[in-house]
């Protein structure tokens, strides 16, 4: 064998070594799909939540990873704008603004969580005080009183309550004062407890699983 066929033979032996490796390389590549939720509760939490929902879909959906990241309001919306996400899970309220903003597609599906044997496929908004505030028991009560709410985009955290109350002519910032208190919503039950806050605009569900979890006592709303 002489000098140049023993190069041209090596030569030829590192590149079918080189593709051997890129075509293993790409066999054990797998598109990674990102999932966009709207944390309710303390991130850290949402995610430990929704961390298995990754583990499934990819036992499902073979050859293709799925990464969850959580977001607040402001967070989502501009993931989504940024095409950094390519799924989301969020509340019907934003999910309509995205649609008109950034022409999304029709939902996949619609969760529905369970309460012991019951399926609850819907979601209200709560008005919460302290337990030993004899003066406010309906909601024209709380005219001239300050209420806690998490952000002005939240559905069943703000814009249901004030909607009831704008039907019985009280309006946010002149008949009774909003104090934004942040995600998660449990910042609102804090500040009604500790009376920063007369009352508080919370999403149904999550008093009981804050007293479920022993987070809260619920004898004090």
């Amino acid at each position: 064998m002489n000098r140049g066929f023993k190069l041209q033979f090596s030569r030829l032996v590192i590149v079918l070594l080189l593709s051997a490796l890129a075509l293993t390389a790409w066999a054990q590549f797998k598109p990674t799909a990102v999932i966009g939720v709207l944390a309710l509760e303390p991130k850290s939490e949402a995610m430990e939540r929704w961390e298995p929902l990754s583990q499934y879909l990819e036992q499902r959906v073979p050859g293709y990873q799925f990464e969850i990241e959580v977001f607040n309001y402001d967070e989502l919306a501009a993931a989504v704008a940024a095409a950094e996400v390519d799924f989301i899970f969020t509340n019907p309220l934003q999910y309509v603004q995205l649609i008109y903003s950034h022409q999304m597609s029709a939902p996949l599906a619609t969760l529905v969580n369970r309460s012991g044997d019951h399926a609850l496929a819907e979601f209200g908004g709560l008005v919460i005080t302290r337990s030993d505030r004899s003066d406010i028991n309906s909601l024209s009560d709380l005219r001239g009183k300050t209420v806690a709410a998490v952000s002005p985009k939240s559905f069943g955290g703000y814009l249901m309550q004030t909607y009831e109350l704008s039907r019985i002519g009280l309006m946010a910032g002149n008949n009774y004062q909003v104090s934004f208190v942040g995600l998660p919503q449990e910042n609102v039950i804090e500040a009604v407890i500790s009376g920063k806050a007369d009352a508080g605009f919370i999403r149904t569900g999550l008093l009981e699983n804050l007293a479920k979890r022993q987070r809260i006592d619920p004898q004090q709303i």
